[in-house]
């Protein structure tokens, strides 16, 4: 063999090099699900401290919405350098 470790993280490198949007999609999917449940679980119970406001854009006990406010703050960086962190940072946190 040439020398090199043929791994779980080796596969996905490889993967990524040959399919970088698609690993893009779904690792960015993957991390907006998951900071979407981050944010019910610790915003969720501070909309029930609140309840005389009658807003219901800011109940996060509803896991659509948290998604939407998670997919919103995410992708509307006014910056190139703002949306490059953010893309870095998902791909950095999945593969190393």
């Amino acid at each position: 063999m040439t020398g090199s470790r043929l791994d779980m993280l080796f596969a996905m490198k490889c993967f990524l090099l040959n399919k970088p949007i698609l690993c893009v999609c779904v690792l960015g999917g993957l991390a907006s699900f998951s900071f979407s449940c981050m944010l019910k679980v610790i915003e969720g119970p501070v909309y029930l401290i609140n309840q005389s406001s009658q807003d219901n854009l800011l109940d996060y006990r509803n896991i659509a919405n948290c998604f939407w406010n998670v997919i919103v703050t995410m992708t509307t960086g006014n910056k190139i350098l703002t949306n490059f962190i953010i893309i870095h940072s998902w791909i950095w946190r999945y593969i190393s």
